[in-house]
Formats: C-alpha cells, sequence, structure tokens
C-alpha cells in the first residue's frame, strides 16, 4: 500500500483500491479488495510517523506537501472517474487567480477543469470543482 501511495503521491483511497485489483489480475474492484485495501492502508499509516497519512480519503506520504499546495497542482495521469484532491483544486484556484484575477465562480469551473486536463466539464465535475472553491 505505501508503495503506490508513494509513487502516486496524493492518491485516493478507492484508486489505490483499484490498483490493487490491477496488479493482481481483477478487472472489478469488490467490497472486500475496498475494505482490505483501507484496513491495510491505515495499518501501513500506523507503521513509521514519517509513514503515509490521510487527508479526509486522499493519502500522501509524510515528506509530500500537505494543503495548502504551492504552485499548480502535480501532473499524473488519472484513470477517470478518480476523486480530485480538493488541495489541488484549490490550488489551481490560487494559481489561475494569482494569473487571471477574480473572476465568477463559473468560469473559475471552466478554467480549473482545462488546468487540470479535462476537456469538457459535465455536471459532476462541476459539483466537484465549486465544492472545493467555494466556502
Amino acid at each position: 500500500m505505501s508503495g503506490i501511495v508513494e509513487i502516486e503521491g496524493l492518491i485516493h483511497s478507492d484508486e489505490v483500491a483499484r490498483r490493487v485489483s490491477a496488479a493482481f489480475g481483477k478487472t472489478r474492484t469488490g467490497n472486500r479488495i475496498t475494505d482490505a485495501t483501507a484496513a491495510a492502508l491505515k495499518h501501513a499509516g500506523r507503521q513509521t510517523p514519517d509513514g503515509i497519512r490521510p487527508i479526509g480519503d486522499f493519502w500522501l506520504t509524510g515528506p509530500q506537501p500537505a494543503p495548502p499546495l504551492p504552485g499548480p497542482p502535480p501532473e499524473r495521469p488519472r484513470a477517470l472517474p478518480s476523486p480530485l484532491p480538493p488541495m489541488e483544486i484549490a490550488a489551481a484556484a490560487r494559481l489561475i487567480a494569482s494569473e487571471s484575477g477574480d473572476m465568477p465562480p463559473e468560469d473559475m469551473v471552466r478554467a480549473i477543469a482545462r488546468l487540470m486536463g479535462f476537456l469538457r466539464v459535465g455536471t459532476d465535475l462541476q459539483a466537484v470543482i465549486l465544492s472545493a472553491i467555494v466556502r
């Protein structure tokens, strides 16, 4: 578990479970794999003080920066639908605001989605981004 988190950085627990499934040749991630992954993540997090740690449903290593992240979100391939870490969305919003100034929330949502590599903004993606930037 910690190896996946160390390589992928800030990653959602469901995405870790998908990686574990793929590693064992499974095409589907069932409840047993998801539950076992969650237990293994918690166990790995307790093993060392500088090991992996959770922020909500997302996991990162001790040396990785905690929110707020400086600069743009790290680039990495995402298997969609993959949960977006709120701290990456907030970092993207800060970057866009620093370069473009204030803008209406709907324009900010489109700009964040483009920065993160999404070609279009559906209602689900819009809701996720809005929940991270409107507080």
